[in-house]
């Protein structure tokens, strides 16, 4: 508790960071602060549950392109400063794409990167890398997207990808 209560909160991974506590008063004003979920419990004596939401005016990247109409726009409203790396590691360049052919990029939607390759497709936690899911896919993975345009979309949690002639 020697940690300011607005700390805590600050910290959590957004889009679904949990924090739990046995006392709701000190996190109940500094919640109010942040876009999230707060709820009373009473399993196994916590009070006090808080769910953190989405970072206001964050962007999204569903398409190859940003969008469906294409406009390399990810509508994100957040002022820009200084960039840093928040994690490092997987999936690493064994399944990936030369980046010179034009491969499709990573794509962006509700906290999640969605990242092809060579048959590999995987869900990736954008905010502290963790894998939330991988598998591979034979023939998912698109080069020369200038050319061919990308083949995934992200919409509402869910990952649609065209294979050959499937979805």
């Amino acid at each position: 508790l020697a940690v300011p209560a607005v700390e805590w909160l600050r910290v959590l991974r957004p889009h679904g960071g949990y924090l739990a506590a046995r006392d709701a008063g000190p996190f109940l004003d500094p919640a109010r602060g942040i876009p999230g979920e707060a709820t009373g419990t009473g399993d196994h004596g916590l009070v006090f549950r808080f769910r953190r939401g989405a970072v206001p005016g964050e962007g999204q990247w569903t398409h190859g392109y940003a969008d469906a109409a294409n406009t390399a726009c990810s509508g994100d409203a957040l002022p820009f400063g200084e960039f840093e790396v928040l994690w490092f590691g997987r999936p690493g360049p064994q399944t990936m794409f030369e980046r010179h052919v034009k491969a499709a990029p990573p794509l962006f939607q509700g906290g999640i990167l969605y990242v092809t390759g060579r048959d590999y497709l995987a869900g990736m936690d954008a905010y502290n890398g963790a894998m939330l899911w991988e598998k591979e896919v034979r023939g998912s993975g698109r080069m020369a997207m200038l050319k061919d345009c990308g083949n995934m979309v992200a919409s509402d949690g869910e990952l649609f990808v065209a294979v050959d002639g499937a979805c």
